[in-house]
């Protein structure tokens, strides 16, 4: 599996972290060293989160006459010493010293003391820049990340469109508060795609279950042009400030993965539409925003986005022509590489999660996401299908979930009626996966007593 790339917060300072004097714009005593409300709590907050914390600021004329060292040296120290003291460490500071009027490379909005993070570590796409000015959000459009703006809405607004900085701002706001619960909430919000030669998967997730802002499936808000030359990921707040969505590219080791394979077909004319059984993978609209060509798969994801309290949109296309195997173990494939991916680092999750009843069955789901995978299936059905779906399928297609979603996953379930004994394991599933990502407040110890999974 390839390696994941690190990602950035970069933070400005004066006006954002701290308060910045409005005569001389200079913290350069301990009388002027003052927080912005919130921004230390929210600090705590980020720092649980899968970022490296870096702060970025522009200190004019720093070490010269105009601003000796000593004096921004004082009141930095103190600074930094509080945010220690509650728990805030920074992983790196980049300051420029350089006047505006220089030109300097190295000054915001330009890139040039940012050359460890534009080398291809990090994933800058995935990324932020948070800051007062519209300099910040000019810095975040160079590096291809997605920029915060620090300021009241109308003002920030106007402050935008003024620098011609608009596109690549995901969020305007005053409240810090509100800024580190939209990171928070968009780092559970994926979406990954998978094309392989029978099939092509786009799963969309969002483990807090808050939806995706009513755009279309992989479009852009229609409000808003998509963010830098290339498009931000998805983000996952609802905001008044629309996120632009970018499909995220799926797992390594596609099957075949060649766009037009050798024996002629071409995976935007798929068999499967048109399917000599009479189906049609594009006609299924058993749960809203999932379609997957099978109606009875259909019914059972949309159980675990109703009953799992995630937002679940899904949309295969695959070769139903041959059979059903193939669209159900890339949709398992993509759903829990999708959830494995929007649970990050797993801080703060409840990570173990179920067993229900449904009228003559019980189902018992046992799940654990502690990164080891093993897989455990104690189900029998008699007939041979429920609606559209083999029953033998089942069981594949929760082992395939198990290994792209890390996981250590026993199903369990007895019962005479097959329709409800699949409708029971999906429920009960479900249940578990809304108890295991979980999250308590803003807790984000990692469970687990080595202190990583």
């Amino acid at each position: 599996m390839k390696k994941a790339l690190k990602k950035a917060l970069f933070i400005d300072r004066d006006g954002t972290l701290i308060v910045e004097p409005p005569v001389d714009m200079q913290v350069d005593s301990l009388a002027k060293l003052e927080f912005v409300p919130g921004a230390i709590s929210a600090l705590k907050v980020l720092r649980g989160l899968d970022f490296e914390l870096v702060m970025a600021t522009n200190q004019d004329g720093l070490g010269t006459d105009s601003f000796p060292e000593e004096d921004f040296r004082i009141p930095q120290e103190k600074m930094l010493r509080t945010l220690a003291g509650e728990g805030v460490l920074f992983d790196d500071m980049l300051i420029d010293r350089t006047f505006e009027s220089d030109g300097a490379p190295t000054r915001k909005p330009r890139t040039g003391m940012f050359g460890r993070y534009t080398g291809g570590g990090y994933d800058l796409a995935a990324s932020y820049v948070v800051g007062d000015r519209a300099t910040d959000i000019l810095l975040a459009r160079n590096l291809g990340a997605r920029g915060i703006l620090f300021a009241q809405e109308t003002a920030g607004r106007r402050m935008l469109r003024e620098a011609g900085a608009e596109e690549a701002c995901v969020l305007i706001s005053d409240s810090w508060a509100e800024i580190a619960e939209y990171i928070r909430r968009g780092e559970r919000r994926v979406v990954v795609t998978r094309e392989t030669r029978e099939t092509r998967i786009t799963v969309r997730l969002d483990l807090d279950g808050k939806g995706f802002g009513g755009k279309e499936f992989g479009g852009v808000s229609p409000d808003r042009p998509a963010a830098g030359t290339g498009g931000a990921p998805e983000n996952g707040a609802d905001t008044k400030n629309p996120v632009d969505p970018d499909a995220d590219n799926g797992p390594e080791g596609n099957r075949a993965g060649a766009k037009n394979p050798a024996d002629g077909r071409n995976n935007d004319v798929w068999n499967g539409n048109s399917s000599s059984d009479g189906r049609n993978a594009d006609n299924s609209n058993c749960g809203d925003g999932i379609s997957t060509g099978l109606r009875f798969l259909d019914h059972m994801l949309a159980q675990i986005a109703h009953h799992g309290g995630v937002a679940l949109e899904v949309e295969a296309r695959g070769d139903l022509d041959i059979d059903e195997h193939h669209t159900m173990e890339d949709v398992a494939i993509v759903l829990g590489e999708a959830i494995d991916r929007a649970l990050g680092s797993k801080a703060g999750i409840g990570r173990y999660g179920f067993a229900l009843p449904m009228d003559d069955c019980r189902a018992l789901v046992l799940l654990d996401f502690g990164g080891r995978i093993d897989f455990e299936w104690d189900a029998e059905f008699r007939r041979e299908r429920v609606g559209d779906v083999p029953t033998e399928m089942f069981r594949h297609f929760f082992h395939s979930l198990c290994c792209a979603a890390r996981c250590n996953l026993q199903i369990a379930a007895k019962g005479d009626n097959d329709h409800h004994k699949a409708e029971a394991i999906f429920k009960a599933f479900a249940r578990a996966l809304r108890m295991a990502v979980a999250r308590s407040g803003f807790g984000y110890d990692i469970p687990s007593s080595k202190g990583v999974l």
